[in-house]
């Protein structure tokens, strides 16, 4: 007799939109989709009836449990936000596993949205061959995980990984280094409104030779490239996987970080730590959130 491949509902909630799909135990999507986020104007309150709202579309696959990553600090073993930063009111403390489960009738589990991505690219993408990774993920902000043996490394409180909150001389790596952070560099050379800023229009404008920009990508990559040599003389990862929209300008970023590192770190361990850029884009939070649900349930 045949055994029927189990399929599960991961979600992956962002400051925008949830990104949500159906996929089977060997973390293939089969179908996928997204929906406003809308906790600003809600409150994280909402975040249990938008996941009911997911489960509905798939009742009919008759999913074996939900799997979500999130951002903030996550307590896994009981399902709760330890904390949330301020654009999702009233996340903080709240008990988001057992509020999913309550709507929606299916086993859940939560994962913070960085180490999701890294369990992610670990299992399937660009670090499913390394025994040791590091994961940076750079959007709005600036979020990291490990990943030894296929296993997060967590931390006493949860909180391993965090790079974003690294202090350099200059402020917080997610200060120097998000995405938002390039945005905002960019305005004030320009004298344009933030919102004017495309990082897409950017990158084209650097290659093109324009020193502003230049020199803003410069210190993203400055800040980026000390946080990675500490995280190399630290844990001496195989491999460190860079993430995140804003990587897709990875012939860019590639040579400029392979130099810094080169000045930064010993030839020793620059000679075996490798640098690569995620494979699984978008979908590496929804992989990864499933990973952790597998993991924890021990399945």
């Amino acid at each position: 007799m045949c055994e029927i491949m189990k399929t599960y509902i991961a979600a992956d909630i962002g400051g925008t939109f949830i990104k949500y799909g159906l996929i089977d135990e060997n973390g293939q999507i089969i179908c996928q989709g997204k929906m406003p986020t809308e906790v600003k104007g809600s409150g994280a309150a909402i975040l249990p009836e938008k996941m009911t709202q997911i489960a509905r579309l798939y009742e009919k696959d008759h999913p074996a449990g939900m799997a979500v990553a999130t951002p903030g600090f996550i307590d896994v073993e009981n399902g709760r936000i330890i904390y949330a930063g301020r654009n999702f009111p009233g996340y903080t403390g709240m008990d988001i596993r057992a509020a999913i489960e309550r709507a929606t009738g299916l086993p859940t589990t939560i994962e913070n949205d960085a180490a999701a991505a890294a369990l992610g690219e670990s299992w399937l993408g660009a670090g499913k061959k390394a025994a040791s990774m590091f994961c940076i993920t750079v959007g709005t902000g600036v979020g990291g995980a490990a990943v030894i043996d296929g296993r997060l490394l967590r931390g006493t409180g949860g909180a391993a990984g965090e790079i974003g909150l690294m202090r350099l001389d200059e402020g917080t790596l997610e200060d120097i280094s998000s995405s938002s952070a390039l945005q905002r560099r960019i305005a004030a050379m320009k004298n344009i409104p933030v919102e004017n800023v495309s990082l897409k229009d950017a990158f084209f404008m650097a290659k093109a030779g324009d020193a502003d920009i230049i020199a803003a990508i410069d210190v993203m990559i400055s800040g980026l490239s000390r946080a990675m040599a500490a995280v190399c003389c630290v844990l001496d990862p195989e491999l460190i996987v860079l993430g995140g929209g804003i990587m897709s300008q990875s012939e860019y970023f590639a040579p400029r970080i392979d130099m810094a590192l080169g000045q930064m770190l010993s030839p020793h361990i620059r000679g075996h730590v490798h640098v690569a850029f995620a494979e699984l884009g978008n979908t590496a939070g929804m992989v990864g959130a499933l990973r952790s649900f597998l993991q924890q349930r021990n399945i």
